[in-house]
């Protein structure tokens, strides 16, 4: 009986013993899974927020300024010269334009351009378009640069003094993203030369603004980049 009575107690220890180990085993199984379960959730939500940005990316409106031919046009003997901006949604949702502007600047041959631009408005600046573009759609802003010496101007076409053009586009893109693009030219005389144009179509056609490499000019950023500038 003592025997039978200590062998019950033995086995009820051990079923004890058993449940806690598997308790113990499915609290470590259930801590793991939930740790797992919570790096897939952080992963996921990675992969759709990079995955969204990609989308938007490729989606997205893409707006530039460029110039009708052939760039700049000029009234010496009065102190003008006249430029039509184009404006287009090289990308493949809508855009709302929001503001562009060009300024120009007249600085000796062996000068370049400020390294930051100076977008201040003053008697150099024409800014003011709005426009709602579709993928592929453009608009155009034509202005006249005037209140130029005359002597200035026949420096530039003479090429003892350089004539720069720059300025930038703001667009807010179909996903309420703002952005700005920004457009820099240099004025060369050379190609206002008749003789090297085979045709008068090649002639009328032609650009006399040359694109500007200098780093800061040339650009498409979202706007809380350009704080400050």
């Amino acid at each position: 009986m003592g025997a039978l009575g200590g062998s019950e107690f033995w086995n009820v220890k051990a079923t004890d013993i058993v449940i806690a180990g598997f308790t113990v085993v499915l609290a470590v199984v259930t801590a793991l899974l939930a740790r797992y379960t919570a790096r897939l959730w952080k992963a996921t939500q990675d992969l759709v927020r990079d995955s969204g940005d990609t989308a938007r990316k490729e989606l997205r409106a893409y707006v530039k300024m460029s110039h009708n031919p052939p760039g700049l046009t000029f009234d010496t003997t009065r102190g003008v010269f006249r430029i039509t901006i184009q404006v287009k949604n090289f990308g493949r949702t809508p855009a709302r334009v929001t503001n562009a502007l060009v300024k120009h600047l007249i600085l000796p041959p062996n000068d370049t351009l400020p390294d930051i631009p100076d977008y201040a408005g003053d008697a150099a600046t024409h800014d003011g378009l709005t426009a709602f573009l579709v993928a592929g759609d453009e608009a155009f802003l034509s202005m006249a640069f005037s209140g130029i010496a005359p002597d200035s101007l026949r420096a530039v076409e003479r090429k003892t003094n350089k004539l720069w053009l720059y300025g930038y586009v703001d667009y807010i893109d179909q996903f309420g993203q703002r952005h700005r693009a920004g457009w820099a030219r240099l004025y060369d005389p050379d190609r206002d030369n008749r003789q090297y144009y085979p045709s008068d179509e090649d002639f009328a056609g032609r650009s006399n603004l040359v694109f500007v490499g200098q780093d800061g000019y040339n650009y498409d950023r979202r706007e809380n980049a350009l704080r400050g500038q």
